[in-house]
């Protein structure tokens, strides 16, 4: 949906993905994808899928892999990627 909608700056992707139906999007927001590498619910090789197509269609785009977590992070990682996001918000955004 995010590229149907304009007035996005940015969108976090968090354990998800691209739906098939989405592929020749001709423009998206800046992304930050965050999935974690043991995933089994939603592999990470459809992280990896998302941020090749994003570069291919020259898209912004930041995927980070968290490599022993799986679909729901544990706490330690939850505020790893609360900070990531924050930070990534603070920048698509720009801070007041």
């Amino acid at each position: 949906m995010a590229a149907q909608e304009a007035r996005l700056a940015g969108v976090v992707v968090w354990s998800g993905s691209l739906p098939d139906a989405y592929r020749d999007v001709e423009k998206l927001p800046t992304l930050l994808i965050l999935h974690g590498g043991q995933d089994s619910t939603i592999p990470v090789s459809n992280a990896r899928q998302l941020a090749t197509l994003c570069a291919l269609k020259k898209f912004s785009c930041d995927l980070s892999i968290y490599p022993q977590q799986s679909h729901a992070f544990s706490p330690g990682a939850t505020t790893r990627a609360d900070r990531q996001i924050f930070m990534f918000l603070e920048k698509v955004l720009g801070s007041n």
